[in-house]
């Protein structure tokens, strides 16, 4: 099944999770990055935590999609009617949500 996440947010715990990551398991930033933070006044570590929040929370998200789409596909067999999920799209709001 494929599954497809549209937007980003993060949750306040894994924005939590990420500030109190050690810097060792923060994402890498590109050269790219880099250069975007720096244009924001921002600085490399602060810009990485944000990243690893995100990143935690698009792993949430498609996990829930895929559950979504698993829930679908078992009520479509279970009521016996013809049919396929065969693709999941989760379009989110930007911003920090709480569960």
């Amino acid at each position: 099944m494929e599954v497809r996440v549209d937007g980003s947010r993060s949750s306040s715990e894994n924005w939590l999770r990420a500030s109190l990551a050690p810097i060792s398991e923060l994402p890498r930033l590109t050269p790219e990055e880099e250069e975007v933070a720096q244009r924001l006044g921002i600085q490399s570590e602060p810009y990485a935590r944000e990243r690893y929040a995100q990143e935690l929370t698009d792993a949430d998200l498609r996990d829930r999609a895929l559950k979504l789409g698993n829930l679908v596909q078992a009520w479509l067999n279970q009521n016996q009617v013809i049919g396929t999920v065969d693709s999941v799209w989760l379009k989110t709001f930007e911003g920090i949500t709480d569960r």
